[in-house]
């Protein structure tokens, strides 16, 4: 008799287990659901207006204007780092680091280019380590790696990496946030990477029917200890990484939807559909920009505010506040920042650099 009461309350146990797990189960679905039904929906198609102006999220405008030198004369602006007292500038034509102070005044540059210890044959993009005030080089040296440098170009380590990357952020515990989201390989998406450059985990991956190949200057944005992406490529939904989760933070849905499959790249002159082609994103605001060779649709411009939720389309940017066009985007967005290139008419003089305080 005893054997039997024992049986039976194992039975009940367990039964009561199943039922939990069942309801968990709903509950975890029902969340799903309804993260999927609070989806953004944001229509390209239809423009709010034909330029979204300066003024709607532009506080002010800061110019620095980088020195030309014999030294120094920069080829290419890709991406812009600003750290204390200095501006480091990446030049991707000419695969240095350029180093300036905060009024455009050159001081040097990285100059580690070789393949002995310490030198690098191409930088892929680069970030500052504001834990250890170092400077951070994706680079490869016979494997995908970070090489770090003080900020006057002393080399000081490197970190192996456990797979190739087109660009990265640093984490707050020095872990990496790597991606490779602009290949057409169903592999392709944004990983964490330990602080030792090793125990690779996927965070968002490419669906197998979205394999075009994209070239961005960058995929992953940063702000205090956030690091932002927009899952690839034509997914748009805004993930935050923070600590050392994952979250969906703004779940955009693109409209028009995909028209067909890319189950393998295609000629992005032949692309029908709406491509992303830029994504910034800072404490405030969010802006990125699509393209389609459909001559109906054409560029379109998305703006987001964080503050209230509002969004606008439209064909162009315009800067209404000085009547200086807009220049070349960069990644860096902390302290509530968007930054620029602008390129003058003389060839042989290094460009200025804007700084758009936000609202």
């Amino acid at each position: 008799m005893q054997g039997i009461r024992i049986f039976m309350l194992c039975m009940m146990m367990r039964l009561t287990a199943v039922i939990i797990y069942c309801w968990i189960a709903c509950l975890l679905a029902s969340c799903v659901g309804s993260a999927s039904s609070d989806a953004i929906e944001v229509n390209l198609l239809h423009t709010d207006v034909d330029t979204i102006a300066y003024s709607a999220f532009v506080d002010s405008i800061e110019y620095i204007p980088l020195e030309t030198t014999e030294e120094c004369l920069v080829g290419e602006v890709t991406d812009v780092v600003m750290a204390g007292d200095r501006l480091f500038v990446f030049d991707a034509k000419q695969q240095e680091v350029w180093s300036f102070d905060r009024s455009g005044r050159y001081v040097g540059r990285l100059g580690r280019r070789g393949e002995g210890p310490g030198e690098y044959l191409s930088i892929a993009q680069f970030e500052y380590d504001h834990r250890d005030s170092l400077l951070a080089v994706l680079t490869f040296v016979g494997a995908p790696c970070v090489q770090y440098y003080s900020p006057d170009g002393t080399y000081v380590k490197t970190v192996k990496l456990g797979m190739p990357a087109d660009d990265f952020k640093l984490g707050a515990d020095g872990s990496f946030i790597l991606s490779c989201a602009g290949r057409d390989d169903p592999s392709a998406g944004i990983y964490h990477a330990d602080a030792s450059g090793g125990a690779v985990r996927p965070l968002v991956t490419r669906r197998q029917g979205q394999l075009v190949y994209t070239t961005f200057p960058w995929e992953l944005c940063s702000y205090g200890d956030v690091v932002s992406f927009m899952s690839p490529v034509f997914d748009n939904a805004v993930y935050h990484w923070q600590g050392d989760s994952l979250r969906l933070a703004y779940p955009f849905r693109m409209l028009p939807a995909l028209s067909r499959e890319y189950e393998e790249t295609v000629s992005l002159q032949d692309m029908q559909d709406y491509i992303r082609s830029n994504y910034v994103e800072g404490e405030r605001w969010i802006y990125a920009t699509y393209w389609s060779a459909d001559r109906d649709r054409g560029l379109r411009v998305f703006l987001y505010s964080k503050a209230d939720g509002r969004h606008w389309v439209a064909r162009g940017l315009k800067n209404d506040m000085d009547a200086v066009e807009p220049g070349f985007w960069t990644s860096y967005t902390d302290g509530n920042v968007f930054v620029m290139s602008q390129y003058g008419e003389d060839p042989d003089s290094n460009p200025v650099i804007q700084v758009l305080h936000l609202k």
